[in-house]
């Protein structure tokens, strides 16, 4: 064997110690393989990834050629790092989590700008709309609404959650075979609320400081409005309370239900009013003796700009340009202004009559009668029969018969006799029955207390606990479905107690 000059014949022990250096090396060569390996089957993202190898066999093809393989390794040999080895196991599993991610809707945006905006084609969004509910559903967004979209780690799109409402959620999620969507509806909490505040300046001023919903205001006024001329007689210092029903889910007010009790100090005369419901199903505002705050009938049924015709026996018709008695009073209003019963009642006559144009009649109690004529169009459901509250919009301001502008004709007639609407004498308005009055009054004095200490928890207490026992009965309604004692119109919302409409029924968790 040729040798370099000066060169001595290795030992047998340091042959042997090459061999296992040279063994320590290839297994450092195969575990950066392993790890290289490992590190190309991970995902980048934020997938949750779980790895698990099983080693390679090492071979004489991952080190030097012709190396031979020591046949024992001494009892301290391992890993260079002086860890130990990783565990064998069978495959490697790779555990993926969707994410989700928020977009909200900025103005001007369209539904294919937002899903652009979210990475996602033309094509997912067809896929979407191709489901009549979500189509429906996403129709119009709004700025500031927000729209969370589900995405594979891969990218693709697996759903999305949509809040048309704080009590509605839009759900839809992707399959093989398009997407499936419906609707999530959150639990709604029903609470009876108090404000109370003092008048310093307008009265819709001092309610909206008290926090008081600009539709409870409304109402609030519409309930006094016949005791209280709010424009010439209230006065600074005046005092107000209400409690009315508030509606929320997750957390969010999403509407107020009725006006159920209110007062009002002024110049040292306190008003009251509590909704109640009587034996025949009639629900009204009465005060703290039983006697009602409205009417029996109202003598302006419409909201108008001016008296352009008054009652007259002889008046000069604009025309048919002679002298006629017009019995009644044209009450001058923009078309389409909504027409209210002057009181319950029932419709006797609904259809078009000569000179009235469209006109509707109907018969209230005892020998009281009215008319509205020259009407634009008749409210839905408007016939012979129909049973009427009063306040409830039986048609709409026009011009039809022998009209000359937008007006309402309206008339009152007692015995079929015609009478000067804003002269002739009306008996005041339901009281409670007598049969009634003890029920009546344990109904409202958790009311009364409240209203008039609204500061104060024991009474705040009582109420809220008298409220959960008519809740656990019946539900009440939203502010929408408007009060008919109050004259603004529509159904009429369930009041509490027994003013709480058994078909109704209180629903949804209370707070």
């Amino acid at each position: 064997m040729a040798s370099f000059p000066g060169s001595r014949r290795p030992s047998r022990r340091i042959r042997i110690a090459a061999y296992l250096t040279l063994a320590s090396l290839a297994g450092l060569f195969a575990a950066h393989r392993l790890l290289d390996h490992a590190d190309a089957r991970a995902t980048v993202g934020d997938t949750e990834t779980v790895l698990a190898t099983e080693p390679e066999p090492f071979t004489a093809e991952d080190g030097d050629a012709g190396t031979p393989e020591p046949a024992m390794a001494p009892a301290d040999a391992g890993p260079l790092s002086g860890d130990p080895p990783p565990p064998p196991l069978a495959e490697m599993r790779v555990t993926e989590t969707p994410r989700w991610s928020d977009y909200r809707v900025q103005p001007g945006d369209t539904l294919s700008a937002l899903f652009e905006r979210a990475g996602f084609g033309a094509g997912v969004l067809v896929r979407v709309l191709d489901d009549g509910l979500a189509k429906r559903t996403m129709a119009t967004l709004h700025p500031g609404d927000q729209v969370s979209f589900h995405t594979t780690p891969s990218g693709d799109f697996a759903g999305l959650r949509y809040e048309p409402g704080p009590e509605r959620t839009l759900v839809v999620t992707a399959g093989a075979n398009g997407v499936d969507a419906h609707i999530e509806q959150a639990p709604v909490h029903y609470a009876v609320r108090v404000a109370a505040g003092q008048v310093n300046g307008s009265l819709s001023g001092a309610m909206a400081g008290a926090g008081v919903p600009a539709g409870v205001a409304a109402v609030f006024t519409k309930i006094f409005h016949w005791k209280v001329d709010f424009r010439r007689d209230l006065r600074r210092g005046a005092r107000f309370s209400v409690a009315y029903v508030e509606r929320s889910a997750r957390g969010r007010r999403i509407g107020t239900g009725p006006v159920l009790a209110a007062r009002l100090t002024n110049r040292g005369h306190t008003l009251e009013a509590y909704r109640y419901e009587d034996d025949a199903g009639d629900i009204h505002y009465y005060d703290d003796d039983g006697e009602s705050l409205s009417p029996s009938l109202l003598r302006t049924p419409v909201n108008y700009t001016r008296v352009s015709s008054p009652f007259t026996e002889r008046r000069w018709h604009p025309t048919l340009h002679i002298y006629r008695p017009h019995h009644g009073v044209d009450l001058a209003a923009p078309i389409g202004t909504p027409i209210r019963a002057a009181g319950d009642g029932t419709v006797t006559f609904a259809g078009h009559s000569h000179g009235y144009g469209r006109l509707v009649k109907i018969r209230h109690f005892g020998p009281y009668a009215t008319r509205y004529g020259h009407l634009h169009r008749f409210a839905k459901g408007m016939h012979s029969g129909t049973h009427v509250h009063q306040g409830q919009v039986i048609g709409y301001v026009g011009e039809s018969g022998e009209a000359t502008g937008p007006h309402l004709h309206f008339e009152i007639r007692v015995n079929g006799t015609p009478h000067d609407p804003l002269k002739v004498a009306l008996p005041d308005g339901t009281s409670v029955p007598d049969g009634q009055l003890a029920a009546y009054h344990r109904a409202i004095t958790p009311f009364s207390l409240a209203l008039a200490h609204p500061d104060e928890r024991p009474a705040l207490a009582r109420l809220a606990s008298a409220f959960e026992t008519v809740r656990d009965r019946r539900r009440v309604a939203d502010t929408e479905t408007q009060t008919r004692g109050s004259g603004d119109g529509g159904k009429m919302a369930p009041p509490v107690h027994l003013a709480l409409r058994s078909s109704d029924g209180l629903t949804g968790a209370a707070d």
